[in-house]
């Protein structure tokens, strides 16, 4: 009886318990959606290796061979095994993930500094010197102002102080809503830097996604007398016209 409870028992025990070990680990979602490949194998070939090892310490009591404490330990061993692999092969991934998220963070969060510290020394120069942004300078200028949201890289939201930039070069009458990026000709009507940005950074998305930053810059340029009367601004001048209403994220709709 205690042979049966030590060399049967026991084995099918901790095959149980490694089987539901599998699957709380599956029903975590510890790695899901998307499993890494690494995790996938492990998961599946630890069923296996959990069936090996309860055979392995099973087959003794049956047997009769004189290794089988030997063989129950080492089932017990490999069951116990398998039971943590997928466990451990996971968390691992994700830390791993994790510190590389972290140190692309930091590398980003570094980008913006610099970039945002050329443009801030950029605009104190334009002032020195008077010389305001020609219409393609402007339109990076403002892309850079409204791409400032870091959220979604886990880093701060760094556009009230890029906004403070564009109200910099207004103030000092540096930036022109209206500058030009095309001139006109005798087939088409002027492209100011306001409508292309619209058309860059808001109508792709206009009416359901549309960057709240972006709306907001654009909002600050009407302020400052963009012209949107032409003829080509006129899905621009419908969008005005719809209420604003939030979306998902850092994205409003308008309706």
């Amino acid at each position: 009886m205690i042979r049966i409870l030590i060399f049967i028992v026991v084995p099918l025990i901790a095959a149980a318990a490694g089987v539901w070990s599998l699957i709380d680990f599956w029903l975590g979602g510890i790695m899901r959606p998307g499993w890494p490949v690494q995790v996938s194998a492990a998961w599946f070939a630890a069923f296996a290796f959990i069936l090996v090892g309860a055979v392995l310490a099973i087959s003794p009591a049956w047997k009769g061979t004189r290794w089988r404490v030997v063989r129950l330990v080492a089932g017990l061993v490999i069951i116990a095994a398998a039971a943590v692999a997928p466990w451990y092969i996971g968390l691992t991934i994700a830390d791993q993930a994790e510190a590389l998220q972290q140190a692309n963070g930091a590398d980003a969060e570094m980008e913006f500094q610099s970039s945002y510290l050329d443009e801030s020394e950029d605009i104190d120069a334009r002032t020195t010197s008077k010389q305001a942004f020609t219409g393609d300078e402007a339109l990076a200028f403002l892309e850079f102002a409204a791409g400032a949201d870091l959220t979604w890289q886990s880093l701060p939201d760094h556009t009230p102080e890029t906004f403070d930039l564009v109200s910099t070069a207004f103030d000092a009458g540096i930036l022109d809503p209206n500058a030009l990026l095309k001139p006109p000709t005798a087939d088409t009507p002027a492209e100011t830097v306001t409508l292309a940005f619209y058309e860059k950074d808001i109508q792709p998305g206009s009416p359901n996604t549309v960057d709240r930053h972006a709306w907001d810059l654009l909002q600050v340029l009407i302020a400052h007398g963009a012209d949107v009367s032409s003829p080509d601004a006129a899905r621009l001048r419908a969008d005005l016209a719809r209420k604003v209403v939030p979306g998902s994220g850092r994205y409003v709709q308008l309706r």
